[in-house]
């Protein structure tokens, strides 16, 4: 992640304030900085990072949650795919997730994880953010929604306990 200039900072905060719902990816794209450069800048009612230590214990809390939704997010395209994720395990250095929405990660490389409060497109939100130690967002998660696009409550619940118990341990705080 870079050290800001106090003009970038100035620049996203009023980006941020002037257009609520903003995807944050444009906020950092727009300012030549790290998405986790943005995530920073977002009031504390809006965000908790955590180290990425604690990876393997998030995606294995977040295994009998249901169905999320997966998003990458290039210049080049938004990729999203939803299903439940499954409960992982390590092998050959690597914490390997069967099914849909499954892969290969290899734990250390996870520099932080951002818990993300905020309202997307309209609409209340929650997501997991995963950082590289360069800032850039390897992949998100974000809770399922009903038929009628509302959050789905038992996951909302587990997403803010989840917080606070990370929150909570310490430690767990992401490194500026």
């Amino acid at each position: 992640m870079n050290s800001l200039s106090q003009e970038v900072k100035t620049g996203i905060d009023n980006m941020l304030r002037d257009q609520p719902g903003v995807v944050l990816e444009n906020v950092a794209r727009s300012h030549n900085v790290a998405l986790a450069d943005v995530i920073a800048r977002l009031p504390a009612s809006e965000q908790v990072s955590v180290r990425g230590s604690q990876f393997v214990p998030v995606m294995e809390e977040i295994s009998g949650w249901g169905k999320l939704t997966l998003i990458v997010n290039t210049p080049e395209m938004v990729f999203e795919a939803k299903g439940p994720v499954a409960r992982g395990s390590m092998g050959r250095g690597y914490y390997n997730i069967p099914g849909a929405i499954g892969g290969h990660f290899k734990p250390e490389e996870f520099h932080s994880i951002s818990f993300v409060d905020r309202t997307l497109m309209g609409k209340p939100s929650r997501s997991i953010l995963f950082f590289n130690a360069q800032g850039a967002c390897v992949f998100k998660l974000y809770l399922g929604r009903q038929e009628n696009r509302e959050m789905i409550p038992e996951q909302v619940e587990k997403f803010d306990q989840l917080v606070g118990s990370l929150a909570d341990e310490k430690g767990n705080k992401a490194p500026d």
